[in-house]
């Protein structure tokens, strides 16, 4: 069931998590796309057209807002599954269909093909301005790789919130790197040891970057991801070379999780895997 709304038009999903969530939002930031709102305590609540990427805790509506429309800024109440925008309207998240935004994918065997496909993609003039994030998950797998815990704090710390963007280039980059080794964990196939390390690290360090990056990694952390990323690594699982290329290209494309520092991310994980099979 869709509910019509005289704001946002046509209210067609959200994220079945935001039924459970009471909390009270600001408006923070709006484009023509998004309208993102943030708690007290540092909670994100996007609410997307729906022709953009659904994901964890967004609303997903048919219309935004024009930007010089006027809009709230404090205010904004989810409680009991209902979003109420104060002196505007309210959104029934009960009338909506809910999607889950866990992604449990279990990738089994090695995608040869998909990495390939990363790292032609990663050698293209466009990834130029994501470089420096590149070289700097480099130090961070090296550190990883490492049997003493406290050597991969600096190379993280490096990362978690560097570079342009939001979430940032080194936020993103970790989320690809999170969320990769989760699927393989999943597969129960491949030695992992650096997984659970990196997830204890970040999750203590998240303090480090801003509320928008301590968001995406929650999510990645929860293994919660996007529609389009869910559908990268159900590719990734398949790992059949013209779905793999088709995938790769719309993740790099994708603005609202900086998807090119994403995909540095995917291919620093891959690399650590793969050299995990040489070394057993």
């Amino acid at each position: 069931m869709n509910e019509i709304n005289r704001v946002f038009g046509r209210v067609p999903g959200a994220d079945r998590a935001l039924l459970h969530l009471n909390e009270t939002f600001a408006l923070r930031q709006r484009s023509e796309n998004e309208i993102s709102l943030f708690a007290l305590n540092g909670k994100m609540l996007r609410l997307i057209k729906e022709d953009v990427d659904a994901g964890p805790d967004c609303i997903v509506c048919q219309q935004m807002p024009a930007n010089n429309e006027n809009l709230p800024e404090d205010g904004w109440v989810l409680e009991d599954g209902v979003l109420r925008i104060p002196f505007l309207t309210k959104i029934e998240l009960q009338k909506v269909e809910l999607f889950d935004s866990v992604g449990n994918i279990e990738i089994r065997d090695f995608p040869g093909h998909m990495k390939g496909m990363i790292a032609r993609r990663l050698r293209q003039a466009d990834f130029a301005r994501v470089k420096p994030v590149e070289d700097r998950c480099g130090l961070l797998t090296s550190a990883l790789n490492e049997h003493l815990t406290e050597s991969a704090e600096i190379p993280l710390v490096e990362v978690l919130g560097f570079g342009e963007g939001s979430p940032s280039m080194g936020d993103a980059a970790l989320c690809g790197m999170l969320l990769t080794g989760r699927c393989f964990a999943l597969g129960r196939r491949f030695k992992l040891n650096w997984y659970n390390r990196l997830r204890v690290e970040v999750r203590r360090l998240l303090h480090r970057t801003d509320h928008r990056g301590k968001n995406w990694l929650s999510f990645a952390l929860d293994g919660r991801m996007t529609a389009l990323q869910r559908g990268f690594f159900m590719a990734m699982a398949r790992d059949f070379e013209c779905a793999d290329e088709i995938v790769v290209k719309k993740i790099a494309g994708e603005e609202i999780f900086n998807g090119r520092a994403f995909l540095i991310g995917c291919f620093a994980a891959l690399e650590m895997i793969q050299k995990s099979l040489y070394n057993k």
